[in-house]
């Protein structure tokens, strides 16, 4: 019996003291643990209970101002609005219907929809639903002098883009809207977040980056259950935007937009020497703080860009680059005359020049003056060839992004030997050359564009890329920071500076006795330009062009190009050249476009 009860008492002993060494291997693992967390991971947890504690709320930032070039004119600016919020925990459920129909009466709202919203989110939270928002301070001034009625309601300010003027500035500014999730998809590694707004078109668009400012941050206390605590909070205070001023003119932009009247088509307004563009009009407009007011209508297409996103052939205006080929080329002596009379045979088919009765003999600048087809057609296809005419009309900037700092720019057509193929089923034929002589056929153009190349003309060769925004207001002093730089983008050397004279002067002849002899009569100063009458395969239905430059004399530095183009509709009339003039006379004269008229009509 002892040798048993010995036995028993050790396997005791032996079962003990494994017991205890678990027991101190699962107390050392909790000492070890314990340390780890106490002096290893004690700031992640710190931070995990804070971010528990407390919530984080956004603070929008102001956008910069859209200045015009003279910084009178706010283009686009900010006002306060405020959104409306409900806790849902300070809310009865028998209080319910009572406050929709309160909330309803004043901001003018179905009550069942607000009565719906309250309903999904009535739950015993802490947490603000947000449930209404571009709330005006004269709207709110009723909630908040009767806030003892609606328990649980609050609101926050945040700031809301404004655009004082409306009409074709539109185009140019743009609008902005809530971030969509595919541009968030893009941006988010940039800084922008679910409820940030975003330039959507325009200027707006262009400079998002410099005009939207860093969104703070407030962080507040809260209880387990999300309610907001008396105690630390932080805040990030939000930066600005800085302001941007544009190389836009206001007043010639209205008076632009005025000329053009309520016609379909756009006018560019552009310094040569320096690629300011003064003023940019596309009709129909838009109104950005009511973008629903619009139909949908394709036909109006009134959030098209005319200047930039739509292409048109540029008919005769094309012309002066032909006379730029011809010249850079030696193709034919600009004394030395072909005779139009009326029409050109090429093979079988036979070509109209647009006088039917014909011009007669007609050298180079008598044939950009009267704007004469069969000159222009007979040194195309016999003397210079549709490679030339396409590498010069290339060296112009046609079928090319400018690079204007606006979303959504067309580069326009300039066809190659080989795409004509793809695009019409069989090879370039002679008729092919003849229509882009006169610039028809395949051959798109943007009006700014067109701008673009007389802009080349007056400087001589060289191009200044073309902008709209002009400089950076920075802080408080409003000290400006430029955005362009002052060198050449495109420089064209093959034609003399007597060539570029050649030129030049032909526009004026055309101006004086040629075709715009009787639309243009301005004389403030001396004007040179081009017409052009593109057709768009409708009888009685073309679309009309004027190119211009004045003073035509003048140094770069005193110019400006004025580009008007009115599209085709039933009834043809020949504005443009009227319109360009008296932008022009209105430019230089320092009156609005209503006492130029008047003027004239006295």
């Amino acid at each position: 019996m002892t040798g048993e009860t010995d036995s028993r008492r050790d396997g005791l002993v032996y079962r003990l003291l494994i017991l205890g060494l678990l027991v101190a291997v699962v107390f050392l693992f909790l000492l070890i643990r314990l340390v780890k967390l106490q002096l290893e991971e004690s700031d992640f947890w710190v931070r995990k209970a804070q971010d528990t504690s407390y919530r984080q709320y956004l603070i929008p930032a102001e956008r910069g101002r859209i200045w015009d070039r003279s910084k009178i004119h706010i283009l686009a600016d900010n006002e306060t609005k405020f959104s409306l919020s409900f806790v849902p925990a300070e809310i009865d459920e028998s209080d319910i219907s009572d406050l929709a129909v309160g909330l309803a009466d004043i901001f003018n709202l179905n009550p069942t929809v607000l009565l719906n919203a309250f309903k999904k989110n009535l739950r015993s939270s802490w947490a603000p639903v947000d449930f209404l928002e571009d709330i005006s301070l004269a709207s709110l001034i009723p909630l908040a002098e009767a806030t003892e009625h609606f328990p649980g309601i609050i609101w926050n300010p945040y700031p809301s883009r404004t655009y004082p003027y409306k009409g074709s500035i539109s185009h140019i500014v743009g609008y902005t809207r809530r971030i969509n999730s595919n541009e968030l998809a893009t941006l988010y590694n940039q800084g922008y977040r679910l409820y940030d707004d975003i330039g959507k078109t325009g200027i707006e668009q262009s400079y998002d980056s410099i005009l939207r400012g860093v969104s703070g941050r407030s962080r507040r206390t809260v209880d387990s259950s999300g309610r907001v605590m008396q105690g630390d909070s932080t805040v990030e205070h939000p930066q600005l935007g800085s302001d941007l001023v544009l190389s836009i003119d206001y007043r010639i932009q209205k008076v632009a937009e005025a000329a053009l009247g309520a016609r379909k088509g756009s006018v560019v307004v552009l310094r040569p020497e320096s690629g300011e563009i003064l003023a940019m009009v596309s009709f129909p407009a838009f109104d950005p703080g009511n973008l629903n007011s619009l139909s949908e209508d394709r036909d109006d297409a009134p959030y098209l860009n005319r200047a930039i996103q739509s292409m048109y052939p540029p008919a005769s205006t094309f012309k002066l680059i032909m006379a730029a080929a011809i010249l850079g080329e030696d193709a034919i002596d600009p004394s030395e005359t072909i005779f139009c009379n009326g029409y050109i045979y090429l093979g079988n088919r036979k070509f109209w020049c647009w006088k039917k009765s014909g011009h007669g003999p007609v050298n180079l600048q008598t044939a950009i003056e009267q704007s004469c087809n069969i000159y222009f057609g007979t040194v195309g296809t016999q003397y210079l060839g549709a490679e030339t005419i396409m590498e010069y009309a290339r060296e112009f900037g046609l079928g090319s992004l400018s690079g204007v700092d606006l979303p959504g720019e067309q580069p326009g057509r300039v066809p190659t030997l080989d795409g004509m193929q793809s695009t019409r089923g069989r090879g370039w034929m002679p008729g092919d050359t003849l229509n882009i002589s006169i610039g028809q056929g395949d051959l798109l153009v943007t009006p700014l564009q067109m701008a673009n190349v007389i802009a080349i003309i007056a400087n001589e060769g060289s191009l200044y890329q073309p902008h709209v925004g002009l400089s950076i207001l920075n802080g408080d002093k409003m000290t400006p920071t430029d955005l362009q730089v002052s060198e050449p983008v495109r420089k064209i050397e093959k034609l003399t500076p007597d060539d570029w004279q050649f030129l030049k002067q032909a526009m004026r002849s055309v101006v004086t006795q040629g075709t715009a002899q009787f639309s243009v009569f301005g004389d403030s100063v001396e004007i040179g330009g081009k017409t052009g009458t593109a057709e768009i395969g409708l009888d009685d239905s073309w679309h009309d062009w004027f190119v211009s430059l004045a003073p035509i004399g003048g140094d770069p530095g005193e110019q400006i190009v004025v580009v008007v183009q009115v599209e085709a509709n039933e009834e043809y009339e020949s504005w443009s050249a009227k319109a360009a003039d008296l932008i022009i006379e209105a430019f230089f004269s320092g009156r609005s476009y209503s006492e130029v008229v008047s003027d004239w009509q006295d």
